[in-house]
């Protein structure tokens, strides 16, 4: 017996998307967490305090030779008073959990910015290659012969070495050349140009 289908006319079939299907946006590339760092030092912290526990627990047992070392530990804090070491202990025990806390809640950093697409979604262009885009287009001016470059988000800063004496003027080429080279990204960061002479020997 012959099997029917049934498409609805609303709804294309799955084989052919409607003309005005948009790309979904992905999420903007993000740095690791601070705080991913802190807990990866935490856990190696807890494997040795793991380790040293399966330590006395063999020489408990016999089969290795030694002196537990958790009741050495026990005995030294054993007895412990108030005092000058204990409170400085303590302020820097505080220090870090609220150092830890900050790592925990602070923002992730940007490591890449939106360029533009006329597909509807998200492509990104890495900071370090933000700021490789504008050295390049700096180094095409004329006049120009070294360049150092950094990029965030918001930013692109440059530090020329010109040979010309107009050092205003390679400033205003150099400017205008970074942001024409940077105008396919969504938001255009703000830029920052330093210009010195070369020296001469």
């Amino acid at each position: 017996m012959a099997e029917l289908v049934t498409v609805s006319a609303e709804q294309p079939p799955a084989d052919r998307a409607p003309s005005e299907a948009r790309c979904r946006p992905a999420a903007a590339p993000l740095a690791p967490a601070g705080a991913s760092y802190a807990a990866a030092a935490l856990s190696v912290l807890l494997i040795a305090a793991g380790g040293v526990g399966l330590r006395d627990t063999a020489v408990q047992a016999g089969l290795v030779g030694g002196e537990p070392w958790l009741p050495l530990a026990v005995r030294v804090v054993d007895g412990l008073q108030p005092s000058t070491i204990v409170l400085a202990v303590t302020i820097a025990a505080g220090v870090v959990g609220i150092l830890l806390t900050g790592l925990a809640i602070k923002p992730r950093r940007a490591t890449a910015v939106a360029a533009r697409s006329d597909s509807g979604g998200a492509v990104y262009v890495r900071l370090r290659d933000v700021a490789q885009a504008a050295a390049t287009a700096a180094r095409d001016v004329p006049g120009v012969e070294q360049v150092d470059s950094t990029a965030t988000a918001r930013k692109v800063s440059l530090r020329c070495v010109a040979s010309a004496p107009e050092l205003a003027e390679v400033r205003h080429l150099v400017a205008r050349a970074v942001r024409d080279e940077l105008q396919p990204l969504a938001k255009p960061p703000r830029i920052t140009v330093r210009v010195r002479q070369e020296s001469r020997r």
